[in-house]
């Protein structure tokens, strides 16, 4: 069985599995094949994972005029194939999440992919190059419109030797983190005309990031497929790093290597800006502006430290890189990682950065 564990600085209690506060961390380990991780997923978040599936499935039910269990095998039919060409060893997860939570094969392919309909803010950095104290090194603030009490941590551990350590949400196959081969990715929301084309969920993408040894082999296995709009800075233990655009049907790719990147979600890639919208979030231009500030500041001295510190701050709060209620944002900061590729390590925040420790993982096979 996966045990719960409460982990704050040098302390680790393990617990009975009671829900904690939201700047808690709540850690699991799976480990084995890709079913029984499901398997031990399922178990230890079945409550979770019906809870938070049941508003999409009524969402995509009213959508399509279907019942919600004829609209959970309409995505079934949809984009099972999808992942079974590319990536059928997370079909065998999505069926260990079913067996594990008691729930049927369809409901648990619904929670893994419904991030398909994701959104929010985040400031996001890329690093590496030369002169650096940090580097290579993804990092990113989480923005959000939910409670941080969602987030639980993930400890992966599969038979193949890969590991991995996940920010998660119960049920999801795929969101950010770190794994055992040093590749890392924060994402972004951007907001552009719509796809003229059918997508892939937005899981799809972060799970063949996490499948993949390196940012050039994330880049091969994401041409030709067509996203929902949105975006990600990808980075690898070598120091390759490209800022991924995916907005009205396309991709764009900026190789970013050797740089200090921020990014916040404005459209930064010049052929992608042409279908850019108006951007809902009255905080984007100004936290981008701030991270550059802060990143161009330390020069050659961006640290662990320093990028911790950089994503607390409150410049122009509180539409600042660390966000909280206003009457013109709908999103806070309800988590922040920053990640080590080299150290194979990630130091994740739950609740807001400013007042929530970072607690450091590795990610080592």
């Amino acid at each position: 069985m996966p045990s719960w564990r409460k982990v704050l600085g040098q302390r680790t209690l393990r617990t009975s599995g009671t829900v904690p506060a939201s700047d808690e961390h709540r850690v699991h380990e799976f480990r084995g094949t890709p079913f029984e991780v499901g398997k031990q997923h399922g178990r230890a978040l079945s409550r979770e994972i019906r809870a938070e599936s049941k508003p999409f499935l009524k969402w995509v039910a009213s959508k399509h005029g279907l019942r919600v269990s004829a609209s959970a095998q309409l995505l079934v039919s949809r984009y099972e194939g999808l992942f079974r060409e590319r990536m059928p060893a997370v079909l065998e997860e999505i069926q260990g999440i079913a067996e594990g939570a008691r729930i049927a094969y369809r409901y648990a392919f619904v929670a893994a992919v419904r991030d398909m309909m994701d959104a929010g803010g985040c400031t996001s950095v890329a690093l590496s190059g030369a002169g650096h104290p940090a580097g290579p090194v993804i990092g990113q603030t989480r923005d959000t419109s939910g409670s941080s009490s969602r987030f639980h941590i993930m400890r992966i551990q599969y038979d193949s030797g890969r590991s991995m350590v996940l920010l998660n949400y119960p049920g999801w196959i795929a969101n950010t983190g770190i794994t055992s081969d040093g590749l890392a990715f924060a994402g972004f929301s951007l907001f552009a005309a719509a796809p003229d084309k059918p997508t892939v969920p937005g899981s799809f993408r972060k799970r063949l990031v996490l499948e993949a040894r390196s940012t050039a082999e994330v880049l091969d296995q994401i041409s030709g497929l067509s996203f929902p709009n949105g975006g990600l800075l990808i980075g690898d233990r070598s120091g390759h790093m490209a800022c991924v655009e995916m907005v009205a049907g396309r991709v764009a790719v900026r190789d970013v290597s050797g740089m200090a990147l921020g990014h916040s979600n404005s459209i930064c890639i010049t052929e992608m800006k042409q279908f850019e919208a108006i951007i809902p979030d009255a905080s984007s231009d100004l936290r981008r502006v701030n991270i550059e500030r802060i990143l161009s500041e330390q020069g050659g001295n961006i640290s662990i430290k320093s990028l911790k510190a950089a994503f607390r701050d409150h410049t122009g709060f509180p539409l600042s890189i660390c966000r909280h209620n206003s009457p013109t944002d709908t999103w806070i900061t309800s988590a922040a990682f920053v990640a080590d590729l080299k150290a194979l390590e990630i130091h994740i925040a739950i609740g807001s950065p400013c007042t929530s420790p970072f607690v450091r993982y590795t990610a080592t096979a």
